[in-house]
């Protein structure tokens, strides 16, 4: 007979999502650091996938049963809306990867313009200044406040 290991309990759980949350924080703040300045579309990249990677583990945590009132008991806040909040932050990481994927530049078959090829065969990235980028600051800092 196995034993199944696989279940997160909810005490794991709240542990998994308390740290994705406070990594989750500290790569926004680190991408509105970084969007200060002239930005490379590799970072643009890198933010955006450094967001979103954590998703399918907060959907495995958010389908723990009872996960809601346990986050409730463990921050002593029986009114706390722990549902509204969780979809308030997916729907936060969401908002940064559909800006990404909406206003990066593209050719006309859809094909994203990241890079140009120099005559050495060398590749240099595109480049966004913080006016280009102020809609994603402002999508970031939107994040940090859902997570203060």
């Amino acid at each position: 007979m196995s034993f199944n290991v696989s279940p997160l309990t909810q005490a794991e759980a709240f542990i998994q999502f308390m740290n994705q949350m406070r990594w989750i924080k500290q790569q926004a703040q680190a991408g509105v650091s970084v969007l200060a300045g002239n930005v490379s579309s590799t970072q643009v990249f890198q933010l955006m996938d450094n967001l979103r990677s954590p998703l399918t583990l907060l959907a495995a945590v958010a389908a723990v049963p009872g996960m809601a009132t346990y986050v409730q008991a463990q921050l002593n806040q029986p009114t706390f809306d722990a549902a509204g909040w969780f979809n308030g932050v997916v729907s936060a990481i969401n908002g940064i990867v559909s800006w990404v994927t909406s206003n990066f530049p593209k050719d006309a078959a859809g094909f994203i313009e990241s890079q140009t090829i120099n005559a050495d065969g060398s590749r240099s990235d595109a480049s966004f200044t913080p006016a280009q980028t102020a809609a994603l600051t402002t999508a970031l800092n939107s994040l940090i406040a859902e997570l203060s």
